[in-house]
């Protein structure tokens, strides 16, 4: 997200970004003058080339299944980008690889006990069990864990508070974290689990939301009047990724309520959007940025706004690297960068790095709206000369190989033919924005 992240951490241009051509929308966005469309969307059988790239680029990142930072593991950032792989057709096995790397190190994740610290973190918690069932797991059963009942024992029963999300703070100087965002992942794991605490999580989310449609960040204190415009002013601030999680966590939740809290949530996303089609974030992140018009997007595009929802998808795309990398340097090809003026070269600084796989993770579903689906290149060598069909027309290639060869290569659409001057075949492979095709010199 823009800002925002799980718990506090005790232990997200040189080079233009090449907007794609965005002629192929899917069907699901074709709908014209905004109209909304609440028929199932369809689902896709292959990945458009831009969430493909996208998401070849953030396994590429992926140590061991996970993520890893300037101080370790970033388990939070790495559910971040299972989650949206989840929405890109023909990334399960990654997926299942970021689930049985996080459910290995559950306990580190959701409880302070690498730091001496009995306290259990109710974000974190509630981002595992999502996940697990993003992953097709058991979120009562994640590497001998039940994450589902720690989740549970996380929500309050009774009073003002009930089914709100609460960090258990043991530690005298800990201090309870719980914040929208984590009980948006709660609404969505009690929900799919069937969780007798769905509904009532879900409705202490709904409080949360403030005229005219928007959900704030923080909780008020326990003690203090719980609902948006009933306590402290301070906390009742627009926040463009929370209310984007709330729509996705509520769509599914029946009843009048969820219902009508959805409703107003969309039409001040819809109401809030850029005319070019992105979103701000929240305080301190007003400006245009991937995190959030990938958020918001995904939103809106679940809740029917096919229109929207296309423009957010081409604001996104517009920022994602898409010229394979030919040379030494190798480039992001893939990654989204957060905003426009985002830097290729600052890449080496891990806090930057973590923006962009981030900024990659929230937007690669919205994608899924943009380009074509994905086909394999057929590539055959005779006489020297390298015939490669199936790159689309303008599309960039680039033809590498032993002791630095490197050819630009760009797709007429019909059959490429490439004279192999002074290149071995062997050892040869063509990069894409979706990934590498070795040569098969046979």
């Amino acid at each position: 997200m823009s800002a925002h992240r799980d718990q506090p951490r005790r232990q997200s241009l040189p080079r233009r970004l090449v907007p794609l051509a965005l002629g192929g929308l899917l069907a699901l966005s074709a709908c014209a003058g905004g109209s909304e469309d609440t028929s199932p969307s369809p689902t896709p059988e292959r990945a458009t080339a831009p969430a493909a790239g996208a998401a070849h680029w953030l396994s590429t990142e992926l140590e061991d299944g996970l993520f890893v930072g300037e101080y370790g593991p970033d388990y939070g950032l790495t559910i971040d980008a299972a989650l949206g792989l989840a929405e890109v057709p023909g990334q399960d096995d990654v997926v299942q690889e970021v689930a049985d790397a996080v459910g290995a190190a559950v306990e580190s994740y959701t409880t302070g006990v690498d730091f001496g610290s009995p306290d259990t973190y109710a974000g974190s918690v509630a981002k595992v069990a999502v996940l697990a069932e993003a992953s097709g797991g058991d979120p009562r059963d994640v590497d001998g864990t039940d994450v589902l009942a720690r989740l549970e024992e996380l929500v309050a029963d009774r009073g003002a508070v009930a089914g709100r999300l609460a960090d258990d703070v043991q530690d005298p100087k800990g201090s309870d974290y719980a914040n929208a965002i984590g009980q948006t992942y709660a609404v969505r794991a009690l929900s799919g689990a069937g969780s007798p605490e769905a509904a009532a999580a879900a409705d202490y989310l709904i409080a949360q939301q403030c005229e005219p449609g928007w959900f704030r960040l923080y909780f008020a204190d326990p003690d203090a009047p719980q609902g948006c415009g009933e306590g402290p002013r301070r906390l009742d601030e627009p926040d463009t990724d929370v209310t984007a999680l709330a729509v996705l966590a509520l769509h599914d939740v029946p009843g009048e309520a969820a219902s009508a809290a959805v409703d107003a949530a969309v039409d001040w996303l819809v109401a809030t959007q850029d005319a070019d089609g992105g979103f701000g974030g929240a305080t301190g992140t007003e400006g245009l940025n991937a995190n959030s018009t990938g958020l918001a997007g995904l939103a809106l595009e679940r809740a029917g706004r096919t229109e929207e929802a296309a423009r957010a998808a081409s604001w996104v795309a517009a920022r994602q690297v898409t010229e394979p990398s030919c040379g030494p340097n190798r480039q992001p090809t893939g990654a989204v960068a957060y905003s426009a003026d985002a830097a290729l070269g600052a890449l080496r600084d891990p806090v930057v790095r973590d923006q962009w796989r981030r900024a990659t993770s929230q937007a690669a579903p919205l994608l899924q709206l943009v380009g074509d689906p994905v086909t394999a290149l057929d590539v055959e060598v005779a006489d020297g000369v390298l015939s490669i069909d199936g790159l689309g027309e303008g599309e960039q290639a680039c033809l590498t190989g032993p002791s630095g060869y490197a050819e630009e290569l760009v797709g007429t659409g019909d059959a490429l033919e490439v004279p192999l001057v002074g290149a071995d075949p062997a050892g040869l492979e063509i990069r894409t924005l979706t990934g590498t095709t070795p040569v098969d010199a046979g």
